[in-house]
């Protein structure tokens, strides 16, 4: 405000001042030269785009789509379509849709939903007769996790010819770091459906282009300089939990849920590496400050590119959070790179679920029950704010007088004019009147005031009749449940066909709601309390709300609150203060959780882990479980105890796997961490251990020969043997059962083993020579001179290479002699044939 009569006291245009100050404290409170509208009054639009006739497409979570014309306040949405192969439970349902970049000629638009068989991307034709009808399947999830009910993402955007969606860990953590499941990936797919070569990551699913996002629920690329950015919603321990935003790269794992925040965050040093993991360009905690409970949901925006806005707002990124209902930006440079600090950009609207930036540059957002539009006046006319509006009465029997009044200001102090749509086709202008409703029904009377250059507008509510009586019944406000109980939920509606009620319940969880179940048609329903899924912690129960629409059109209901009967799960370790992980997420013991009674909590640690520079292994349960298991909660409270053993290595030693990460080689180095090590026997003591890689029973043979300055140097990696040769020594070393044996220069050492009389018939990397059935592959070439004499020849053909493609080799085999593997583990090795992806592994 001081900023404001500053700027009047040198303009002097005090009146215009006060208006400005009325303007900025009840038009929700926006920054200076902005102003907002209601756009219209709509339950979770997921997505809305505008098309290039200028109209609007909107879609809703249900399956819903809507058009609709922009200038139009409120908004006036025709129905366009409905899929209806939709499974909508949870959070799940129609997430976003993108249209085509050449959608005014092909009218093709793609939409990213969740079917009955699971997630999927389909293509669907703009078209003036059932659109339904020309889908056309691009992707479908190949793990979809059908019995879960959160965390499916999602956005979808097109990007230089392809198709990028987002997912989430589909309430599975434990599996998103897996890479056989294609949960928390970003995909990209062609617009045809096809695979790009390059996409790359470890994942199994070759439309997997980046992995690790908890839930990537909004995403969208800056065209200007191709960036894709991510909001990542963050887990649910509110101590240690963060909003993340990601600039999303080709092969890069953003680390959940062994990370959260930067990959430095201490809190999770355990788990999180920053050599294998990214860090966001921006993050912030779940937590204000330390002990304070306040969740947060990050909300992706867009790079704002517009020209409406002053250019102190160019190039910045506008992004929401879900639970706080404010509106941010990231100051941001041409090039989209963060350097600033988040600002607010206004005080509470509602709980933001997506963004567009308009034609004309303004701000468009949906929250759960609205759309709305945030402009700037340019330094010209400000439309008028609506100060107060008093309808009375709102309900009553017909015939129903009503009195209307509202004040409103104009920041030029222009003559305002008041006109009233009572919704029943009659209109009348005037800041106060009356009106008779002579038939019973609903009605939404809409105001408008108008300067003569703008119109601001509200829409109100008038109930003419009698509304039904409704009642929940049975079970009572604030009954306890316990996991897996059937739970029969009945209301008493009297003279309302069952066909005219609907249910909805809520999963209420601290400061904010996600969908849990939603059906129609029936007075009575019964419901399962979950067992897995969304944990019941904290402050987390079921809101249930029935709904009933008389014959005359009025609507009533009642709710009742379900709460859990909950228990504590109490978590350590000895030596306590070491990390596990409680359904896939990581924490630090001691660790306490409130829990649901018979709810299943999946329990795991890491193999090895450091603690006061000592490398610990895990040894046991209490319960006797295994490292990773799943417990189902009793009726008291829970104490579980997991038991470590020192290694007696340092955690700084160059030996161990800890102080280096796994999955990286670095051959300057006595052992190695990476996933071939095995197959060359130089993996650290505690590869194995920590790392817990898919064994791999035979590897390679690679032979380098190097002319250096009249020295020769031959080096065959063949099974755990190395050879070298140089001008004036010759040193050969060879790993058998632990023996090692080195000829220098001017002498010589025998070597008796070499014989399959020793080794045994078989293959083993530790041996100087093999004796399998493969050892004569051209490839190889490594059998033991007796092989055939001791073992007999062999008793299969030696596999070619004339067709290296998994028709010929068969899914889930691995051999040395093939060209090219079609084992589950080849994406490891990058050793895949062509048609791996047929596996379907």
């Amino acid at each position: 405000f001081f900023l404001l009569v500053r700027h009047s006291a040198l303009m002097g245009f005090a009146t215009k001042t006060l208006a400005l100050l009325a303007l900025c404290a009840l038009s929700s409170a926006l920054l200076p030269g902005f102003f907002s509208e209601v756009k219209l009054s709509i339950t979770e639009a997921t997505k809305f785009r505008f098309m290039p006739d200028g109209r609007m497409l909107i879609c809703k979570r249900n399956g819903e789509f809507f058009l609709a014309n922009p200038i139009d306040t409120p908004l006036a949405p025709t129905p366009y379509m409905t899929i209806t192969n939709l499974d909508d439970g949870g959070e799940k349902g129609v997430l976003s849709f993108v249209l085509d970049p050449n959608f005014a000629a092909n009218g093709f638009f793609y939409v990213w939903y969740m079917a009955p068989t699971g997630m999927r991307v389909s293509r669907f034709k703009f078209t003036a007769a059932n659109p339904v009808t020309s889908e056309t399947v691009l992707w479908t999830d190949p793990t979809p996790a059908l019995n879960q009910p959160y965390h499916f993402g999602g956005d979808i955007q097109v990007y230089n010819g392809q198709l990028y969606f987002t997912s989430g860990d589909k309430s599975e953590p434990e599996k998103a770091q897996d890479n056989a499941f294609s949960h928390s990936c970003v995909f990209r797919i062609n617009l045809d459906g096809s695979i790009p070569a390059d996409n790359n990551t470890p994942k199994m699913e070759p439309a997997c282009w980046a992995t690790g996002i908890r839930n990537g629920w909004r995403a969208v690329f800056d065209d200007t300089t191709g960036k894709f950015f991510v909001g990542e919603v963050g887990g649910n321990n509110q101590p240690v939990a963060t909003e993340d935003l990601h600039l999303v790269e080709s092969g890069k794992n953003y680390g959940w849920p062994d990370c959260e925040g930067l990959c430095s965050n201490p809190d999770f040093a355990s788990t999180c590496d920053c050599n294998v993991h990214a860090s966001p360009i921006y993050t912030y905690p779940h937590q204000y400050a330390p002990g304070q409970i306040a969740n947060a949901a990050i909300i992706a925006g867009y790079v704002n590119r517009g020209t409406m806005f002053p250019a102190q707002y160019d190039h910045v990124f506008f992004y929401a959070d879900y639970t706080r209902n404010v509106v941010f930006y990231l100051p941001m440079d041409a090039n989209a790179n963060v350097n600033g600090e988040p600002v607010n950009f206004d005080v509470p609207f509602g709980s933001v679920i997506n963004f567009e930036a308009g034609p004309d540059g303004s701000m468009w957002f949906s929250t759960l029950s609205e759309i709305v539009r945030i402009a700037h006046s340019g330094g010209g006319n400000f439309p008028p704010v609506i100060l107060t509006t008093t309808v009375t009465p709102t309900v009553g029997p017909a015939p129903l007088v009503v009195s209307f009044a509202a004040t409103a200001v104009d920041a030029e102090n222009a003559p305002l004019t008041f006109t009233w749509d009572f919704g029943d086709g009659t209109m009348a202008t005037g800041a106060s009147l009356t009106h008779t409703y002579i038939l019973e029904g609903q009605y939404n009377p809409i105001l408008r005031v108008s300067d003569g250059q703008a119109i601001a507008t509200k829409v109100l509510s008038v109930s003419v009749g009698t509304p039904p009586s409704v009642a929940i019944t049975t079970p009572a406000n604030g009954y306890k449940f316990v996991g897996n109980e059937q739970i029969t939920i009945t209301a008493n509606i009297p003279g309302v066909n069952q066909n005219s009620v609907s249910w909805e319940l809520l999963l209420f969880h601290d400061d904010h709601t996600h969908p849990f179940y939603t059906t129609s048609g029936t007075k009575t329903i019964t419901i399962t309390a979950p067992v897995t899924g969304h944990a019941f912690e904290d402050n987390t129960y079921i809101i249930v709300t029935v709904r009933a629409v008389a014959t005359n059109g009025l609507e009533n209901e009642a709710t009742i609150n379900l709460l859990p009967d909950e228990v504590f799960l109490n978590l350590d370790t000895v030596p306590s203060g070491l990390s596990l992980y409680i359904n896939g997420i990581p924490a630090t013991t001691p660790y306490s959780v409130d829990s649901l009674k018979f709810f299943e909590q999946k329990l795991d640690t890491l193999n090895t882990q450091c603690f006061n520079n000592q490398v610990y292994s895990f040894s046991s349960w209490s319960d006797g479980g295994a490292k990773a298991h799943t417990i189902t909660v009793g009726a008291v409270d829970t104490g579980l105890i997991a038991t470590f053993q020192t290694t007696g290595t340092a955690c700084n030693s160059l030996e161990s796997c800890v102080s280096r990460g796994c999955g990286n080689y670095n051959g300057a180095l006595s052992c190695q961490c990476d996933e071939a090590c095995s197959a060359y026997g130089d993996c650290c003591a505690d590869y194995m251990a920590l790392c817990n890689p898919v064994t791999v029973t035979e590897g390679p043979s690679t032979t380098t020969t190097l002319t250096m300055g009249g020295s020769t140097t031959t080096t065959t990696t063949a099974a755990g043997t190395t050879t070298t040769t140089a001008a004036a020594t010759t040193t050969t070393t060879t790993t058998v059962a632990g023996t090692t044996t080195t000829t220098a220069a001017g002498t010589t050492t025998t070597v008796s083993d070499t014989s399959c009389a020793v080794y045994g018939c078989g293959y083993n990397p530790d041996n100087k020579c093999q004796c399998d059935e493969v050892c004569s592959a051209p490839e190889y070439n490594d059998c033991c001179s007796d092989r055939d004499a001791v073992c007999g020849a062999p008793s299969t053909p030696e596999p070619t290479t004339t067709a290296p493609n998994c028709a010929f080799y068969g899914c889930g085999i691995f051999s040395d002699a093939n060209a090219c593997q079609c084992d589950e583990v080849c994406p490891a090795f990058g050793d895949c044939c062509t048609d791996w992806n047929t596996c379907n592994f």
